[in-house]
């Protein structure tokens, strides 16, 4: 399935958010947000709540949606720095 990615900042965290590359516009495609947690998709964490705080107050909208290629990007960089913590 594709996806729409979103990236939000708030101070120095960074949160990377995906919904379904439907039909549906972003509002619409609330009820299928996930969050990048851990290295891995996740649709069970508190950010999810937190973004459907900053949606509802228009802090996070359709504005903050970022290519694919810079999702990954975040994605390589996350998985890679939790292999390093382990180490």
């Amino acid at each position: 399935m594709n996806y729409k990615y979103y990236l939000r900042r708030n101070g120095r965290e960074t949160y990377l958010y995906r919904t379904p590359n439907n039909e549906k516009t972003f509002y619409e495609n609330i009820e299928h947000v996930e969050y990048f947690e851990n290295g891995i998709w996740t649709k069970n964490s508190l950010k999810i709540r937190t973004a459907l705080n900053e949606i509802m107050t228009g802090w996070f909208d359709e504005d903050d949606q970022i290519s694919d290629v810079e999702a990954m990007k975040i994605q390589r960089n996350f998985k890679k720095n939790i292999n390093n913590n382990d180490l």
